[in-house]
């Protein structure tokens, strides 16, 4: 039956044994946060990458949604394939499209708005705002250049849910394993040649959430569910830990929200991951090629009732959505915890599509804090020290080589960014004395 998800099926394209996924410990966390600030006069264009060989974004000034930046993770493999409107096919910006004209969205969006206005006779100060612009392209095609390794130098838009049904913006992306759409909305985030935003309309309003991403897309090879994970895997050590008693309470309130939520920050690559199959809010497929109806932007979107479009393949017949979703969660965790090898869940390839919608209300993006009960906010600044928020899934291939990406998105403020270009002039000045 292929609606049926349940199966002992594995891809001949597929590497490693029948356990691959990394044992890892629990009781730490590698919680990720950030504050907002102004961001150091140093230039991080004249920077490349520290000890650690982390590819900085270019400096803040060149940022479209200042304090905020939201890109590919540098050396993922990610590939940007193009930036488009959710209710269209058509790209408003690809990176070829950038290599010919030097223009990113967010020029597109501000020349756009001039027609609207029907701008046609510019006064002296539109053409100083002009020559202005020119000279950040120009900066930020030098930054670009030194850069071009990856698609980690494209600065993705981020939505602030104010925006109309189907007006969202929507990246289509491929990594090594993974090709779809992802749709990111970050609360009380402005965006290039919109109104300011309001929180009293649009998706955010009367919710409690902070963040919505989702991901919508196909597998390129079978995987077991049990191999994969979402979460964060930091590049370094974390340089100063918070006090146990505050640590312990942050993570206790995450495992009531995710049970098999496995984590270590006293270790070279500090991670804090759940399995895919149960960290999303909801989790919809559709099979045999069938293209899901709905637009990614939908403020509607809910854990399935049909257990054809369920992913574990089962109905739950409750009323309440939230229910629903806790059942699926529920029902993926035991199977995830006792890694039963006579019923292994594989995702299928070409012909089944997943939609992944995460939310969240804990992590303030503005004030770069996790809500920990009614009074207490966890700041991780000091966690991080100077590495970026992730959004992201890996494979787990096998135990002796690294976690492969699904998808690798980073978020940087202007406070993590001041952070990370201290850091790389502290190593400078290290390596200049020696």
């Amino acid at each position: 039956n292929k609606n049926n998800m349940f199966t002992s099926r594995r891809s001949k394209k597929k590497i490693g044994n029948k356990n691959n996924t990394p044992s890892l410990t629990e009781k730490e966390s590698s919680l990720s946060s950030s504050n907002l600030s102004d961001s150091n006069s140093t230039d991080a264009a004249d920077i490349n990458t520290d000890s650690n060989h982390l590819l900085l974004p270019p400096s803040k000034k060149e940022w479209p949604q200042s304090p905020l930046l939201f890109r590919v993770k540098p050396n993922s493999g990610m590939k940007i394939i193009g930036i488009r409107k959710d209710n269209s096919t058509e790209y408003l910006w690809t990176p070829q499209q950038q290599q010919l004209d030097n223009k990113q969205w967010w020029h597109i969006l501000q020349q756009e708005q001039r027609k609207n206005n029907d701008d046609d006779n510019k006064s002296s100060s539109e053409q100083d705002d002009d020559d202005d612009q020119q000279k950040e392209d120009q900066e930020e095609e030098s930054w670009r250049d030194k850069n071009n390794a990856d698609h980690s130098y494209i600065l993705l838009p981020i939505n602030n849910g104010n925006e109309e049904v189907g007006e969202s913006f929507v990246i289509d992306f491929e990594s090594e394993y993974f090709k779809g759409s992802m749709l990111l909305r970050l609360r009380y985030t402005e965006v290039p040649s919109s109104e300011k935003y309001d929180d009293t309309k649009g998706y955010f309003n009367d919710v409690p959430f902070k963040y919505q991403a989702t991901i919508r897309g196909k597998f390129k090879v079978d995987i077991p569910w049990m191999e994969l994970m979402t979460g964060t895997r930091l590049d370094r050590p974390v340089q100063k830990a918070p006090p146990k008693w505050l640590l312990w309470t942050a993570l206790k309130l995450l495992h009531f929200f995710a049970p098999q939520l496995k984590t270590k920050i006293d270790c070279d690559q500090p991670y804090s991951v759940s399995p895919l199959g149960s960290a999303p809010r909801t989790i919809t497929v559709h099979h045999d090629g069938e293209v899901p109806p709905d637009l990614l932007g939908d403020h509607s979107r809910e854990e399935p009732t049909e257990p054809h479009r369920s992913l574990t393949g089962k109905a739950y017949p409750i009323t309440d959505a939230l229910e629903r979703a806790r059942a699926r969660k529920k029902a993926f965790d035991k199977l995830f915890g006792a890694k039963k090898k006579e019923s292994i869940m594989t995702t299928g390839t070409d012909d089944t599509t997943y939609t992944f919608q995460f939310l969240q209300h804990l992590m303030d993006y503005q004030t770069a804090s996790i809500e920990i009960g009614t009074s207490s906010k966890f700041q991780v600044r000091e966690l991080l020290d100077g590495q970026p928020l992730q959004f992201m899934a890996e494979y787990h291939r096998n135990d002796d080589e690294p976690p492969c990406p699904l998808w690798a998105f980073e978020i940087w403020n202007d406070l993590i960014m001041e952070d990370a270009v201290n850091r790389q002039n502290q190593n400078t000045n290290i390596i200049a004395s020696k």
